[in-house]
């Protein structure tokens, strides 16, 4: 499936690229991040690659809402494009997220989330002094 997004994402560069795998669409990397902010859905990670996901039965309201904001997108299906909508203003380029950033924090998420499993049965005061340590590693 990532070959599919990666290979089709040379081609179209300024388009979120939906890729129907089983009964979902989804996007990867800087198209998921895009799609999560406008859709409201949540962002997940495999691998070293952040997703976003919506079920077959909301292809229309995605693209709806993808033309109503005039965002170039293009949905593939089994290798083949099925739908694509090309607005020529590259507003794709107006939401410039720090992909890297983003992947960052979910190793930082993952990192407490551990921590939180691991400890969960200690002494509140110390599990939240953990927590602390964590959240101070970046700054």
């Amino acid at each position: 499936m990532l070959e599919t997004y990666y290979k089709n994402k040379i081609k179209y560069k300024e388009f979120i690229v939906m890729i129907k795998f089983g009964n979902f669409y989804e996007m990867f990397d800087k198209d998921a991040v895009i799609a999560s902010n406008i859709l409201n859905y949540k962002l997940s990670k495999i691998s070293d690659t952040v997703k976003c996901g919506f079920p077959i039965s909301s292809l229309g309201k995605v693209l709806n809402l993808l033309k109503d904001k005039q965002i170039n997108y293009v949905v593939i299906e089994n290798n083949n494009v099925t739908n694509e909508q090309n607005f020529e203003n590259k507003i794709y380029n107006s939401f410039d997220f720090d992909i890297n950033n983003i992947k960052y924090n979910f190793l930082r998420i993952n990192k407490i989330t551990k921590y939180l499993n691991d400890n969960a049965y200690n002494d509140i005061s110390n599990l939240l002094e953990g927590i602390e340590e964590l959240i101070n590693e970046r700054r």
